[in-house]
């Protein structure tokens, strides 16, 4: 058992009188996320918390290199009707402001008029200069979301190539989206980002060019020598823009989260 100091029980107190209080609140929920984020605060630390670990919600964490459309594909999931019956929480990690340490892209700033925010739990938090995205307690943040009924939890990271990321084991489903807009193609089969994910959309394939791209970036996935991996892969291409190949990407999501309600993976 942890031998806490003053101010850590202290701290301990708070996070319990917040965590047991029947007031389900947004506003109780951001304050927990405050407060494990700024305290590394950990669900073992937290007796009550255990008995809610099965109860975290399905993780999607949408990620991909800057400027790909992670953005515009939360936004149109967010908008779905597939999963408007379910209780849906984002995470966003952002760029951290050197002035107040927090998220520099701020709360809302991607998120379009169409997106019901009375609806959704929506928190941007800044990765801390750290060489990782996600923040270490992650498994314990997702129990929070649980606790507060969330379903699905989806997380939009800052980027690939920005850091170090390795996903955590927690995350149930990663969508890796990419654009082969920079013709490039060779270079990027083996860049290693093709090896991410369970779900690998190609965005923005819109006219001849980029399907003629998209065709040898194929043939060259078959040549490569750990091209299994990618045969696990679901690998989806269309345009947001034009809305194709969206409704792919949504059903695998409803399926792979109702295996996940039913069987727990």
């Amino acid at each position: 058992m942890t031998d806490f100091g003053v101010e850590e029980k202290e701290l301990m107190v708070k996070v319990r009188d917040i965590f047991n209080s029947p007031n389900r609140e947004k506003k109780n929920l951001s304050k927990l996320i405050s407060l494990f984020l700024d305290n590394n605060v950990n669900d073992s630390e937290i007796e009550e918390m255990r008995e809610f670990a099965q109860t975290r919600p399905y993780i999607i964490c949408i990620t991909g290199l800057p400027g790909a459309g992670k953005s515009t594909l939360l936004n149109y999931l967010l908008q779905e009707k597939a999963l408007a019956n379910l209780p849906v929480a984002v995470l966003a990690i952002d760029p951290t402001s050197a002035e107040s340490g927090g998220a520099f892209l701020g709360d809302r700033i991607r998120l379009t008029e169409k997106v019901n925010l009375e609806e959704i739990f929506f928190r941007s938090v800044g990765h801390r200069h750290r060489d990782t995205t996600f923040p270490k307690n992650l498994d314990s943040l997702a129990i929070l979301f649980g606790h507060f009924n969330y379903k699905i939890l989806f997380i939009e990271t800052v980027g690939m190539g920005q850091t170090q990321d390795v996903i955590p084991d927690c995350v149930n489903l990663i969508i890796n989206v990419q654009t082969l807009t920079n013709g490039d193609e060779i270079q990027f089969t083996k860049s290693g980002l093709i090896q991410i994910g369970d779900i690998l959309f190609f965005n923005k394939v819109e006219d001849q060019v980029s399907m003629s791209r998209l065709s040898l970036v194929r043939s060259l996935l078959l040549q490569d020598s750990n091209s299994s991996k990618v045969k696990e892969k679901q690998i989806v291409f269309g345009s947001i823009r034009l809305n194709e190949g969206l409704d792919e990407i949504t059903t695998s999501i409803v399926e792979r989260y109702e295996r996940f309600s039913q069987n727990g993976f």
